[in-house]
């Protein structure tokens, strides 16, 4: 029994001081601070949206792991991780605007060309002080007509920040001009992941410590996985460099790596 014991006291130590360090070693983490995109050294995704319209006019999208499911009914419908209202703007145009209770925080404009070939997705988001209003232009792979069908292209990156801070042994992550938010502790458990728009409990993600420079984060979307980040600084500290898998695995095709500067 005395064995027992002094073995219990050693594994309670040992985790005690396993904590310890994890937490010590956050707290000097070199991801602390004030970081701005370089676009001309970042990659964005490649995307692949999947559009499926039924008879009775539900319209479902699939892309990197995320899903949309609505109609044009003037609702508030699951957009990708979001809440959205999908509106029919015009012949071959669509518009879906995400709200914060009343206020409007970003509005998607969904394009068709004339030939049906081409699909271009503007995002306007109201305040941003940075930047134009983003633009992916896709291109029709197969199906069709109208919106329906898979459609391909690559995502483009622009003008962002990203602070990080370590708070009570806590990561705290805000993301300029998005406006997600995260603050919780890197122990491999599941934390709301703030992101305006969605529904409170939608998002969630957990944090690892990998090593003295190194964080990997995953999001979840009601439980299931979508997007997985590994984080890293330099050796000198002044650049910040995040490999991105968008998907529902870490093996997921499409991919993307975002590389910060230190401000």
């Amino acid at each position: 029994m005395r064995r027992v014991i002094v073995s219990i006291v050693c594994v309670v130590s040992c985790l005690v001081t396993s904590a310890e360090t994890a937490q010590s070693t956050l707290a000097n983490h070199p991801i602390v601070g004030d970081w701005k995109l370089s676009v001309a050294r970042s990659t964005g995704a490649s995307i692949r949206l999947a559009v499926t319209v039924s008879p009775s006019g539900q319209i479902d999208m699939t892309t990197m792991g995320l899903s949309a499911q609505f109609r044009l009914d003037g609702k508030e419908h699951p957009t990708f991780g979001v809440m959205a209202t999908w509106e029919q703007a015009g012949t071959g145009s669509w518009n879906a605007v995400v709200k914060n209770g009343v206020k409007t925080t970003s509005i998607d404009h969904y394009v068709l060309s004339a030939d049906e070939r081409t699909l271009t997705i503007t995002t306007e988001t109201p305040g941003r002080s940075m930047g134009v209003p983003e633009t992916l232009v896709l291109t029709r792979a197969s199906g069709g007509p109208g919106l329906a069908g898979v459609w391909q292209g690559r995502r483009s990156v622009g003008d962002a920040a990203a602070q990080y801070a370590v708070e009570d042994g806590k990561l705290r992550i805000h993301l300029s001009p998005s406006e997600e938010r995260w603050l919780a502790p890197l122990d491999g458990k599941d934390y709301a992941w703030s992101m305006p728009g969605a529904e409170p409990g939608r998002l969630m993600a957990r944090g690892q410590l990998v090593d003295a420079r190194t964080i990997s984060i995953v999001l979840k979307e009601k439980g299931v996985a979508f997007h997985y980040a590994t984080l890293s600084v330099s050796a000198d500290g002044r650049t910040l460099q995040i490999d991105q898998v968008h998907g529902p695995t870490a093996d997921a095709p499409e991919r993307s790596r975002l590389v910060y500067e230190r401000r």
